[in-house]
C-alpha cells in the first residue's frame, strides 16, 4: 500500500518560504504571503474535506482580529493606519497560528517549518555579522541590523528562534558531545547577532532562556549540565572583553536615569493610559496609538497598546487566548524538553511583550503555533499517514491536533 507524501510537498511550499521570510523583514510582503497560504490550505482542506472544528484559542483569535478590524467603525477617521493595513496585520496573526496549527500537526511538517525558521534565523545573523564586519551600523548609537528592517523586530525575531533551537537539539541530538558543543557554538552566535543589534528586551530574553537551559540540565544531567553551565559562563566571561567594545552603546545603561533605563518607555505608557481613559470599553480604534501620540512612537507595550487601541474587550479577547495557549503547553502530558522549551519561549514572549512592538509580529505567532503542536518522542507520536488519533478530548490535545474529530 502506497504511502501518502506528506501535505507540504503538495501544498505549502508558500508557507516554508514564508516562515523562513518572517524573521527577516517586517514588510507586509510576509503578510501577504502567509495569506495566500492560508488561502490554499483552505481551498484544499475543502476540497478534501477535511475542515474540524476550531479550538477555544482559534475561535478567541478570529474573534479578536474581527474586533480590530471593527473598530475602524467608531474611531476618528484621522486617527490610524489603513482599513487594508489592519486586515493584515489581525487576520495575519490568526492566519499565521492556525494555518501553522493545523500544518504542522504531520511530524515531517512540523520539522520542515521549525526548520525553515531556523534558517531564516541565520539569514538574519549572517547579514549582521557582515554589517559588522564592514562596520556599517543603522543608527548612531552603533547598531547593527538588517537594512531597511527594525533592529528591535531582527533581535525580536532571534530570540524567539532559541527555544526552538534548542527543542531541536533535546529531540535530535541527545547525548552526542559533538551535538552539545554546537548547541554551545549555536547559543553564542545567537545571543552575539542579538547583542550587535542593541536591543535591550532580546538581551534578557536571551539570558532568560541561557538560565533556563542551565537549570534544566543541572536538574535532569548534573555532571552534563555543569559542564553546559560552566563552559557558558566561560565564553560569556572571555568573549566580553573582546566584544564590549564593539557592542552598541544603548545596552549599557545609566542605572542612574529612569528615562535613560526606559528609552522613554514610561512616558509612552502613560499615555496609552490616558489614551485608553477616552474610550475604556471599546478603546480608540486599531493602530490608532501612533497616530494618537505627540511623537507617532507605539506603545512598547503589546497590553497596553491593546488597551489604548482596543480597550477592555479587546485585551480580554487576547489574554483569555493567550492564557489558554501557554496553559497548553505545559499539560501534564507533554515531554519534560517540550515543557522546558515551552518555558523559554513564554518568558521570551512576555519580555518582548512588556518592552516593544510585537503583537502583530509573524514570527511570535508562527512559534506559538508551533509549539502548540511539537511532535511527541518516536513511542509517542499518534500520527500515522497524516491521521490524528484522539485519544484525548482536553484543551491542550485539540490544539495540538486541530484536525482531531
Amino acid at each position: 500500500m502506497p504511502t501518502r507524501s506528506p501535505s507540504f510537498v503538495r501544498w505549502p511550499l508558500v508557507l516554508g518560504l514564508t516562515v523562513a521570510a518572517a524573521p527577516v523583514t517586517n514588510s507586509q510582503y510576509a503578510q501577504f504571503a502567509l495569506l495566500a497560504a492560508a488561502a490554499l490550505y483552505a481551498l484544499r482542506a475543502l476540497r478534501g474535506g477535511t475542515i474540524r472544528r476550531p479550538s477555544s484559542v482559534e475561535v478567541l483569535l478570529v474573534l479578536f482580529a474581527g474586533y480590530a478590524i471593527a473598530s475602524i467603525l467608531w474611531r476618528d477617521v484621522s486617527s490610524g493606519a489603513s482599513a487594508t493595513t489592519i486586515f493584515v496585520e489581525y487576520v495575519g496573526l490568526a492566519a499565521a497560528f492556525i494555518v501553522v496549527v493545523r500544518t504542522s500537526g504531520i511530524r515531517s511538517n512540523w520539522y520542515f517549518l521549525a526548520t525553515c525558521y531556523i534558517v531564516g534565523c541565520c539569514v538574519d545573523l549572517i547579514l549582521i555579522f557582515s554589517a559588522f564586519k564592514s562596520g556599517t551600523t543603522i543608527d548612531s548609537a552603533g547598531r547593527y541590523g538588517l537594512a531597511n528592517v527594525n533592529s528591535n523586530y531582527t533581535a525580536y525575531s532571534l530570540v524567539s528562534g532559541v527555544p526552538l533551537l534548542v527543542l531541536l537539539y533535546w529531540r535530535r541530538a541527545r547525548r552526542r558531545l559533538a551535538s552539545s558543543i554546537a548547541l554551545m557554538v549555536g547559543m553564542s552566535t545567537f545571543g552575539l547577532g542579538i547583542g550587535l543589534t542593541g536591543c535591550r528586551g532580546a538581551t534578557v530574553a536571551f539570558l532568560l532562556c541561557v538560565f533556563v537551559i542551565a537549570a534544566r540540565g543541572l536538574k535532569t544531567r548534573p555532571l552534563a549540565g555543569g559542564l553546559f553551565t560552566a563552559s557558558m559562563a566561560g565564553v560569556l566571561v572571555a568573549g566580553w572583553s573582546h566584544v564590549e567594545d564593539v557592542l552598541p552603546s544603548r545596552l549599557f545603561l545609566d542605572a542612574s536615569s529612569a528615562e535613560d533605563l526606559s528609552s522613554g518607555r514610561f512616558t509612552l505608557w502613560e499615555r496609552a493610559l490616558v489614551i485608553f481613559g477616552r474610550n475604556p470599553l471599546l478603546g480608540s480604534g486599531a493602530d490608532s496609538y501612533p497616530w494618537l501620540s505627540e511623537d507617532g512612537m507605539h506603545a512598547h507595550n503589546v497590553f497596553l497598546s491593546v488597551l489604548a487601541e482596543l480597550g477592555i474587550i479587546g485585551l480580554l479577547l487576547l489574554v483569555v487566548a493567550l492564557a489558554l495557549l501557554f496553559r497548553s503547553y505545559f499539560r501534564s502530558s507533554a515531554s519534560k524538553s517540550a515543557r522546558s522549551a515551552a518555558l523559554m519561549l513564554v518568558c521570551t514572549w512576555l519580555v518582548i511583550a512588556g518592552t516593544g512592538v510585537w503583537q502583530y509580529a509573524l514570527p511570535a505567532w508562527i512559534m506559538f503555533g508551533l509549539f502548540v503542536t511539537i511532535p511527541r518522542d518516536d513511542a509517542e507520536f499518534t500520527v500515522a499517514d497524516g491521521e490524528l488519533t484522539a485519544r484525548d478530548r482536553s484543551l491542550g490535545w485539540r490544539l495540538r491536533n486541530p484536525t482531531a474529530s
